[in-house]
């Protein structure tokens, strides 16, 4: 696919979005914000760069919803009465958990609309896997 530009303008080659900066950043492009085209010579000013965040913020609460709102009850039912957390890899097993349960949150609101979201799956699935990883270097499985 050829990105059309019009102007400073360039369509998202997977969506059509336009945005200001290469790369709309929505779900179906997985784009993130990137530097304007080496042809235009300089980087993108604050002011683009906010004004193309704000873009990708909007595409991501229409596929997502407002799922982080969420997320504090759903760990105080995962641990009601806290953790206590000693070393490093403590934190990197808690880490993980939270990147898996952000990605099952990401799904649950599609799975909520009769959708499915396959980047939040394949997300959480190399999650859990690195979860593992930690699980089994700690002796915990």
């Amino acid at each position: 696919m050829t990105e059309a530009k019009t102007n400073n303008i360039i369509k998202c080659p997977a969506c059509g979005l336009d945005s200001l900066i290469k790369g709309c950043g929505c779900s179906n492009c997985d784009y993130l914000v990137h530097e304007i085209e080496a042809d235009k010579g300089r980087k993108p000013t604050v002011g683009e760069r906010l004004a193309d965040l704000g873009r990708i913020y909007d595409e991501r609460a229409a596929v997502y919803g407002d799922n982080y709102r969420h997320f504090g009850k759903a760990m105080m039912g995962f641990f009601p009465r806290g953790l206590e957390l000693k070393t490093a890899e403590d934190f990197n097993r808690l880490g993980l958990f939270f990147h898996v349960m952000s990605k099952a949150s990401r799904y649950a609101q599609c799975l909520a609309r009769g959708e499915g979201h396959f980047d939040s799956l394949s997300d959480l699935a190399v999650y859990a896997m690195m979860a593992q990883e930690c699980d089994d270097v700690k002796g915990k499985t």
